[in-house]
């Protein structure tokens, strides 16, 4: 496995997620959890940031090994790949937990979008960068 790839992918998602609810989604997202009745927790931004780091480092882990037991070298395939962990896995797994927290749709789609890209992008450096 590609020690390095991994790492530029989990960084990867993990950039990716500070865009996406910085910059793309921000008031959206906001106005979900808001509508939802979700606090934030001011504080503890060090450790929030350093946990959802090191999740998406194993979900990279996770990914790379995958395509080193699949000989993934392929672009294509990788991308197909990881939209198949993103809907299979994270998108369904949020839904689950979204059916009974009954939040707005808005949120469900934030963050199960932000996920199902999240997985495309690993898969594309993964498969990219054997």
């Amino acid at each position: 496995m590609n020690w390095l790839a991994i790492l530029c992918a989990g960084a990867a998602y993990w950039i990716l997620g500070a865009l996406w609810y910085s910059k793309l989604f921000s008031k959206p997202w906001v106005q979900a959890i808001d509508q939802h009745g979700i606090k934030l927790q001011p504080g503890g931004m060090a450790m929030k940031l350093i946990v959802t780091f090191i999740a998406n480092l194993i979900a990279a882990i996770v990914l790379g090994r995958l395509f080193h037991q699949l000989g993934v070298i392929d672009v294509l395939r990788g991308i197909k790949i990881g939209a198949a962990v993103g809907v299979g896995f994270s998108a369904t797994a949020l839904t689950m937990n979204y059916v009974w927290q009954s939040p707005p749709p808005k949120l469900w789609a934030i963050d199960t979008g932000f996920h199902i890209v999240g997985c495309i992008l690993m898969g594309a450096i993964l498969s990219a960068w054997p």
